[in-house]
Parts: structure tokens; sequence; C-alpha cells
């Protein structure tokens, strides 16, 4: 029987990003508190973001509001998803990048390595570190 770690498991989010500490994201105090399965891929402008159609009620134009929020592209995912994407496709994150041009990669390679997030040694999990004072 397969334990979960053996189970390749990848999910990629596009998620706003709202300013600089971006406490009200659920999802990115996951990443802070997580971050070893987290990774931060890239960030696609606001200003690059653009609506798919001009929506129309009743024979006339909707206006709608410009974005004011960048997207993260974010991916959620243990090493044995890592493993199988780099091992299928090595250069499966330059098709990524090819096919979401208008972001800013943060990163040009992904490692396998399960560890190469992880806190140092003796280091509380980062989540914990905001209930210093």
């Amino acid at each position: 029987m397969n334990s979960p770690h053996d189970i390749p498991t990848a999910t990629f989010m596009l998620l706003p990003c709202w300013g600089r500490s971006m406490s009200t994201n659920a999802y990115m105090a996951l990443y802070n508190q997580f971050n070893h399965m987290c990774s931060l891929m890239g960030t696609i402008s606001s200003q690059n973001l653009q609506y798919a159609d001009i929506l129309f009620w009743n024979d006339s134009r909707t206006p709608l509001p410009k974005h004011h929020w960048d997207l993260q592209i974010i991916a959620v995912w243990n090493t044995q998803a890592r493993l199988n994407l780099n091992n299928r496709n090595p250069k499966w994150l330059n098709h990524l990048a090819q096919s979401i041009p208008e972001a800013k990669w943060n990163t040009t390679r992904v490692s396998n390595d399960a560890h190469i997030r992880m806190p140092p040694l003796g280091a509380p999990p980062p989540g914990l570190n905001k209930l210093k004072r």
C-alpha cells in the first residue's frame, strides 16, 4: 500500500496578491507555514491582466473595473510530484513559462530535494515566528 508521501500530488494556483504582507490571504498563510511544500513560482502583474470578453447587458457595454492586484503563481506539491515532473519532462518549467509569458518567473528550475526549503535545524517553523515579540 502506498503512503500519502508516495503519491505524486501537485496543485498550481493563481492567487491575488493583496499587498506586501498578504496576511489576509489564507493560501499565503499555508505558504508561510509549510514552505517546504510550497513554491512561489512567479507573479503576473496587474498591468498584464486583461478580461477575455467585454460584457454586454441590454445592448450596452458594461464597464469592468481595472485590475488592482497582481496574481501570484504558487505550487503546492510533494517530493514525488517534483520528481515526476522533472524526470518525465525536464523542460516542464520552461514550457509553463512559455505558456504564461506575462509572468515574471522567480525560478528557473525546481529541485527534487525534499528539504530544499526547510528551515535550519533547531529553527522554529516559519508560522511560529509571528508569536515572538
